[in-house]
């Protein structure tokens, strides 16, 4: 019988109500800002981490907001040689390091090329700074008889997503 009582009281908005204690878990979370960037521009490399292409920057409009990144990058693989490659995609934060993927390819034919492999990060970041922060991508791949291409010919997009988490 209690439940109907609770049920048939209101609440007079009316009225002023004092409230004490910690409201917590109020306005954590929230998605303030989303920057996105995409690139087609082709860009390779058959050595060393080397630049993408793929980079945008956010403002935090406070230290204690986290960044989401997602970032979808297509790379082309291309060996001439039989052998074992693996190959990477790294996010970076200026030129801090933040997240790697990698792909193994065991090849054990004379060629191969494998368009359009999509490299997927998803992370979520504290800069603690209310600076302009960029991310970026590099690639690169073991080896040195063989190449990886980001955007290949252009005919592909990579995409970068920021997205200010309140914090």
């Amino acid at each position: 019988m209690a439940l109907s009582k609770i049920q048939s009281e209101s609440l007079n908005l009316a009225d002023n109500y004092d409230f004490t204690g910690t409201v917590t878990g109020a306005g954590v979370g929230k998605v303030l800002q989303v920057v996105q960037a995409t690139t087609s521009t082709n860009a390779q490399t058959g050595g060393p981490y080397t630049d993408t292409g793929l980079s945008a920057a956010i403002t935090l409009s406070s230290s204690s907001n986290k960044v989401l990144i997602m970032v979808t990058q297509p790379i082309t693989f291309t060996i001439s040689t039989a052998a074992a490659r693996d190959s990477y995609v790294k996010l970076l934060r200026g030129s801090t390091d933040l997240a790697t993927s990698k792909q193994q390819w065991d090849i054990y034919i004379g060629s191969f090329t494998a368009d359009n492999f999509i490299y997927s990060i998803n992370y979520l970041d504290s800069p603690n700074t209310t600076n302009a922060t960029t991310y970026k991508t590099q690639f690169m791949v073991s080896g040195g008889t063989c190449d990886i291409y980001a955007q290949k010919g252009g005919s592909s997009q990579s995409q970068i997503t920021l997205m200010e988490i309140e914090g």
